[in-house]
C-alpha cells in the first residue's frame, strides 16, 4: 500500500477519511478535498484551493460545482449584459415612438389651429357679406323713401297727403 502524502500544513501524514472524497488531518485537523487537492499528475496534497501543484506544477483539476458556477456566473454576466442591451434598445424604440407620436399630435394640432383660422375667416367674410346686404337693403330704404317724400311734396290728393306726410317726413328724418 502507497504511502500517504505529508499534510502541507503540519506535515504529518495521519488522515482521518471522512468519506471518499475528503480527508482530514489527524494532527492538525485540516481538510483536504481528494478530487481538488490531490494534484492529478505526481498525487502530492496540496494547499486547499490550489491552482497549480506545489511539487510539479501541473495545473490542478477543478470541482464540477466550481466549474458549473463560473460557467453560470458567466452565463448570468452575459445574460446581464444581454438585458441590459435589450433595454437600451426598448427604451431607444420607445423614445422613438414617443417623438413619432409627438409629432402626429404637433401635425393634429396644426391641422386643427390652421382649420380654426380658416373657419374664422370664413365668418368674417360672411359677416362683410351681411353688413353689406344690410346696407344696400338700408340704402335702398332711404332711397324710396326720399322718392316718396319728393312724391308726396310735388302733390297728390289732400287727404291721403296730410295722413301719409308726417310719418313719411319723420322715418326720412331718422335715416338721415
Amino acid at each position: 500500500m502507497a504511502q500517504a502524502p505529508p499534510c502541507p500544513h503540519c506535515g504529518a501524514s495521519s488522515y482521518t477519511l471522512r468519506d471518499k472524497r475528503w480527508l482530514i488531518c489527524k494532527a492538525c485537523g485540516q481538510e483536504f478535498d481528494l478530487q481538488r487537492d490531490l494534484c492529478p499528475v505526481c498525487k502530492h496534497l496540496n494547499q486547499a484551493g490550489a491552482r497549480v501543484c506545489a511539487k510539479c506544477g501541473a495545473a490542478m483539476r477543478e470541482d464540477k460545482v466550481d466549474q458549473l458556477i463560473v460557467e453560470r456566473s458567466k452565463g448570468r454576466l452575459d445574460w446581464r449584459a444581454e438585458r441590459s442591451q435589450v433595454g437600451l434598445v426598448q427604451k431607444k424604440q420607445e423614445e422613438e415612438a414617443a417623438q413619432r407620436q409627438l409629432e402626429v399630435f404637433q401635425a393634429e394640432d396644426r391641422a386643427r389651429r390652421e382649420a380654426s383660422a380658416r373657419a374664422r375667416a370664413e365668418q368674417r367674410e360672411k359677416e362683410k357679406r351681411m353688413l353689406t346686404i344690410v346696407g344696400v337693403v338700408l340704402a335702398i330704404l332711404v332711397i324710396v323713401l326720399i322718392a316718396v317724400a319728393i312724391l308726396l311734396s310735388l302733390g297728390g290728393e289732400p287727404e291721403a297727403d296730410s295722413a301719409i306726410r308726417p310719418a313719411v317726413l319723420a322715418a326720412a328724418r331718422l335715416l338721415l
